[in-house]
């Protein structure tokens, strides 16, 4: 019975990730009048979560952030794909550049999917 509450427990938390709403430019990013978006990641040696910049052609590309204002942390860049997605978001394609020895650039191009 312990088990089975626990696993509850554990389940609920890992869904509430993708249910708190996530902002660019304090917008949530589900209700941006846009069609595509490029999702940025910088693999960082020793980092254990990342960052995602979303660019939909605004003057000053941000972090996505939390209702707080903090940037959300993913723990892989699929992750934050599924999140995209959970958002009304598909993947369109990536490239990445290599930065110095350790480090790697990763843009993903993405296009909101209609109503």
């Amino acid at each position: 019975m312990r088990k089975q509450i626990l696993l509850t427990i554990v389940f609920l938390l890992m869904s509430m990730h993708s249910a708190v709403a996530q902002f660019i430019d304090n917008k949530p990013i589900s209700e941006l009048d846009i069609d595509y978006i490029k999702i940025k990641a910088e693999a960082k040696l020793f980092a254990k979560k990342l960052s995602i910049s979303i660019d939909y052609g605004q003057e000053k590309v941000e972090e996505l952030k939390d209702l707080s204002g903090n940037p959300n942390q993913f723990n892989s860049m699929i992750d934050a794909l599924n999140f995209m997605s959970k958002n009304g978001y598909d993947f369109i394609s990536i490239d990445n550049e290599k930065i110095g020895d350790t480090q790697y650039l990763y843009r993903y191009i993405m296009k909101k999917r209609k109503q």
